[in-house]
């Protein structure tokens, strides 16, 4: 006896097409984006207040 499967509608697709289809794709890039540069200030002022602002800036 055969096995029969249904087809995925899903598969091969990606979470950035799964986001563009329920209309939050921009919106959580931008989000990701501000977490992003916000971490990288952070580490920015922690190491200016250690005294490593000169190992930060050339990297």
């Amino acid at each position: 006896m055969a096995k029969t499967t249904l087809a995925n509608p899903h598969a091969g697709s990606s979470f950035d097409d799964f986001l563009k289809e329920e209309g939050s794709y921009e919106e959580l890039q931008a989000r990701a984006l501000k977490r992003a540069l916000a971490e990288q200030l952070d580490d920015a002022l922690q190491a200016d207040k250690d005294g490593q602002v000169g190992d930060q800036l050339s990297q």
